[in-house]
Order: C-alpha cells, then structure tokens, then sequence
C-alpha cells in the first residue's frame, strides 16, 4: 500500500477557538457530529487520500504493468527478454589451410620446341579442422592465396580450377598464371573469398590444374616439376552447414525482480501465479536445454527452486526446444507456461515474492551424421513473462514511512486523530503508527514500551461483503462514527521531536470457503482523517 498515510508535515496555526480542519477533497459532512472543544488553540489536520483503488495497493513504479481483465479483476505482470550472444561472437574459429603439390609433365629432350595438347592434373587438398564438422562455409571473409614456381625452361600458361569454392552464381573458382621462359620462374595470386562458398563436406576441396607448354628449344627433362602452394586464411562465416556437437550458447544468469506488495515487511500470501517462456530460436541445430537452475527469490531471503510435476518435463531437461527445419523458414518459436499445474510454483510463492533468479543451459546437439546449420547471428531468445493474477489470500503487513514535524508552538494538551472509513475491498486491515526519532528509531515510553497512536486491536477496515462471486460485487462497510486515537501531554513531550512516522497495516482477506479472492476494479476505500491538537491558549502571545 503504497499512498501516504498522512501528510509529511503539520502546518502551525493558532486560533482563537478550537477547529477541526478537513481536506477540501473530503465529504463536508464526514466530522458534523465531532462535538467542539473549549476554546483553545488548534492545528490543521493531516489528510488520508479519500479514494484508494485497486491500482493504488499494488506498487509498480519498480517495472510492474497493472493490467485489468476482462471480467474486471486485475493481474500484475513482469516481463523481461533474455538474448543469448549471437554465434559470430563466439563459435570457435576455422583453422587456417595450407597445402603444396609438385607436378611434371614426364618429358624428356635435348631440345624441345613443341607445343602439344594441355596436359590436366587433378588431386584433393585435405583440410584439418581441427574438432569442428563443417559441410559448406559461406564466407563473410577470407583469403585464398596461390603461388607457382616452375622448373621448365619453356613458356607456361596454367589454369587452376576448385570446384568447391563457388562464386554468388555457382560458378567455380578459376586462377590462370603465366610463366614465360624469359620472366621469372613465380607467379602469385590473391582471391578474396567474400562471398564464396567452400563445400567441404569430406573435410577437402579438390583442384584441377590444366598445364599447356610452348617449346623455346631448350632441354626439357622429365624430373622438371611445377609446384603450387595453396592456402585459406582469415576466414569468417556468415553461415555453416555441418554438424554441431558440444558447442554452448552462452547466456548470462539474471533475476527478473518480482517487487509485488514491495513494501510488505511480514505475512503470507497465497497466489494463483504463471510464468509464460517464449522461446525464438533461429539455429538449425536440435538443442540440449537446461532449465533446472531457475529460482523464485523471497523477501524472507529464502530461494525455492522450481521443479516439474505430474508429467512436466520441463526443469527436468526433457523440453522439445525448437528449432529451424528449412534456413529460410522464420525463427522457430514455441511458448511453454508454468503454472500449479505442472510445476511447485504455487508454493514457491507462498511467501512474499521478491524475483526469479535465472541461469538457462543450451547446447547444440547436433544427431550422428545429421546436417545442421547456423548462421552468424543465429541466436537463442526468451521472453518471459511473470503473471500475478491478483487472487489470493492476503495476511500481511505493509509498512511505510512518512516524515513528521509536531514541533508546535504552543504546549499541547492532547491531540487526537479522527478516522472514518467506507471500504468495498472483502480485506479486513488494521493500522498501526509509531514514532521515530530522527535516527529512524521507535521512540519508547518511560515503562520501555513502544508509544503507538492506537491500541493493539484497532481494526480501521471491516472486510466488505462479497454478494457475487462471479462479478465481484460487495457491499461495502462503513463505520459511520469516526475511530480516535488520544495521546495526552506526557506521550507527547517524548514524540514532539519525532522526525517521522511508521505506518503499519496489517491486511487479511477473507471468504466464505477461505479460498481466494479476486480484486476487481470497483473496489475503493474511502478515507476521511482528521487530527485534533488541544493547547492551552497564551494571551501573551
């Protein structure tokens, strides 16, 4: 109960007879039968907010969203968004490649001066990486690098030609070198593998190298070769197809704060609470959860871990996650709700709420021989949703401070707080006000009790009648006469310096079955407060 119980300073003022002021917002007639006191000075009056809702019991300045049903009734919710990282951010990096192959054309002459049909080699290069299963990789970057050396005192023109490494249209990739006998015996090249695709699926590529020679009439011999190294370096993936094992996806442990009645100090409640995950996962790749490390935080300090019943297997680690069939499908999505029915929930919020504590496993869990696929922002998401329908049962107690100063200039005799009320809520509460000193301690009487404004059994609220379960509808309670609380001249000297005060209200609910309640949002308290200070007149003032 979030509203302030009473003004956070009393305004000095003198009269000549003694008046009971009250806020212009409250009914004129609400004090008529208060019978006047002799004259002597009075103060005006500290007011209560004379119409409290449903919307004004239930704090959510601290992210809660109040939102009303449509039968009337109210539930709170707390939403929060769980992003895992994207891929890129951590996959582990594909290894550089490096091969080198040597060739000869297995010809021998004192002299050679023909020029005969190209000559085609083909072989594999084996690629090593390391524990990944890669199929096909389309590059975000990479560099492909080649270069020729030749024994051969002869022109040469090489054309080399890897069919596993495909343009944007399927084209293969295709180097061409010359190497004139005049020039230098090195040729090298440079390829930007933007934009290719590397289709590795037997962890290697393949190369065919066509071979055509022009003859300036020197000797040529049989162990002259033409090598070639080759290598793959820097490279980057926007996408993969392979199979993905063992790979986590990292996601930071959090709490979602639950502040539900954040100012209660006490009590128990009972709940009727759902907490709605909505998962969007954009991997191709099935996917190992571990939902077991998810916790309900109470204000008391304890945790209660959430677990599955009847035949949930959710926390157990059983869950069907979802995940892409097709990579040009939308991100798959799937909603899981936990509840009393499948889940200790219910009882994890027996006590006062304060949040659920998260930590969500996932691991890629690729099948034997089965082919996934990923790409650079693929990503696991939740959205999760706390609902707190307000039905319940409610023994509590809120508290609240509010900053005082009864530093009159007058010597008081008593002061005397009036209080009448209408309440259509089906709650009973009590009130409680204590003083404290400007260290924020209660200030105590000189017997060593606490001085408090009303006695133990003061009741300020009788819980309304509830006529209609299925609308809500009661009829309110009203105590015509107003409730007064007295503290006389000696209690006073001891509060006169209080800094503050500390409202206490203790709420029950209560039905005729002691099941829950439901607020709707035609419940309202009225409350009118006045507060009646008695001194004695100084003439000489």
């Amino acid at each position: 109960m979030n509203k302030q119980f009473f003004t956070n300073k009393l305004k000095h003022t003198a009269l000549a007879t003694a008046v009971i002021f009250t806020a212009a917002c409250m009914p004129e007639d609400d004090f008529q039968d208060i019978e006047v006191l002799a004259p002597s000075p009075s103060i005006s009056l500290p007011i209560l907010n004379t119409n409290l809702k449903v919307s004004d019991l239930i704090r959510t300045d601290d992210g809660g969203l109040l939102e009303k049903n449509s039968d009337g009734s109210y539930s709170l919710f707390y939403r929060q968004n769980v992003q895992s990282k994207r891929l890129g951010e951590y996959f582990p990096p594909i290894p550089s490649q490096q091969f080198s192959e040597s060739i000869s054309l297995g010809i021998s002459a004192p002299a050679f001066t023909l020029s005969p049909e190209p000559v085609s080699f083909d072989g594999e290069i084996p690629l090593d990486l390391g524990e990944l299963t890669l199929y096909k990789v389309e590059c975000k970057q990479g560099e492909l690098k080649v270069g020729l050396t030749s024994d051969y005192d002869h022109d040469l023109y090489v054309s080399l030609t890897l069919p596993e490494v495909l343009d944007a249209n399927d084209e293969p990739l295709v180097l061409e070198f010359n190497l004139p006998s005049w020039a230098s015996d090195y040729s090298f090249k440079t390829k930007d593998l933007t934009g290719y695709s590397l289709n590795i699926d037997q962890e290697k590529i393949s190369y065919i190298m066509e071979v055509s020679i022009e003859g300036t009439g020197n000797a040529i011999d049989a162990t002259d070769e033409i090598s070639f190294d080759l290598s793959i370096e820097d490279i980057d993936f926007s996408y993969l197809e392979g199979n993905f094992k063992g790979i986590t996806v990292p996601v930071n442990a959090d709490t979602l704060e639950v502040p539900f009645l954040a100012n209660a100090v006490n009590g128990e409640v009972a709940l009727n609470p759902n907490i709605t995950f909505e998962f969007i996962n954009s991997f191709g790749v099935p996917i190992v959860t571990d939902f077991s490390n998810i916790y309900v935080k109470r204000k008391s300090g304890m945790v209660v871990k959430l677990e599955d019943e009847g035949e949930s297997q959710f926390f157990s680690g059983e869950y069907g996650f979802p995940y892409l069939l097709d990579r040009n499908e939308l991100p798959a999505m799937k909603t899981q709700k936990v509840d009393r029915t499948n889940s200790n929930l219910e009882d994890a919020f027996a006590e006062l709420p304060r949040g659920i504590a998260y930590l969500f496993g996932f691991e890629l869990n690729s099948t034997e021989g089965d082919t996934s696929f990923v790409s650079e922002n693929s990503s696991v998401g939740i959205d999760m949703e706390v609902e707190l329908p307000l039905e319940g049962r409610f023994d509590i107690i809120l508290e609240d401070t509010i900053a005082v100063d009864l530093g009159f200039e007058q010597e008081v005799e008593e002061f005397k707080v009036l209080i009448k009320t209408e309440n259509g809520f089906p709650i009973n509460a009590g009130l409680q006000v204590f003083f404290l000193d400007e260290e924020g301690e209660k200030i105590y009487d000189n017997s060593g009790k606490v001085v408090s404004l009303f006695g133990e059994d003061a009741q300020l609220l009788k819980a309304a009648q509830i006529i209609n379960s299925a609308t809500g509808e009661t009829n309110s309670t009203t105590i015509d006469m107003p409730i007064s609380a007295t503290i006389d001249a000696e209690k006073y000297e001891l509060i006169k310096q209080a800094g503050s005060m500390l409202v206490q209200a203790s709420l029950q609910s209560q039905s005729e079955d002691d099941g829950m309640i439901k607020l709707y949002d035609n419940y309202n308290i009225r409350f009118s407060l006045a507060m009646q200070i008695k001194s004695s007149l100084n003439l000489s003032n």
